[in-house]
């Protein structure tokens, strides 16, 4: 799987996600996280970029404990980097 794939759906995430399609955003957001996990992401500042979207998205639906939880796995790897 292709880093670009993965960028490309985060991209297309924050577009909806701008818009308000906060609906059609997350399962973009998801699949990014998993792809990038996959492709051995766990410690990349791209999954950081990923995460601290997400979180924006889920914070916009009101879901702030999961938008929290995001936001501390994003600084626990940004502190390893």
């Amino acid at each position: 799987m292709d880093g670009k794939v993965v960028t490309s759906l985060n991209n297309l995430a924050n577009c909806l996600r701008q818009q308000g399609k906060l609906q059609e955003a997350e399962p973009l957001y998801q699949r990014a996280l998993d792809l990038k996990k996959k492709i051995g992401g766990h410690f990349h500042k791209d999954l950081v970029m990923i995460l601290q979207n997400y979180a924006k998205l889920l914070r916009a639906a009101g879901r702030e404990s999961e938008a929290a939880k995001l936001e501390s796995q994003a600084q626990a790897i940004f502190s390893k980097q």
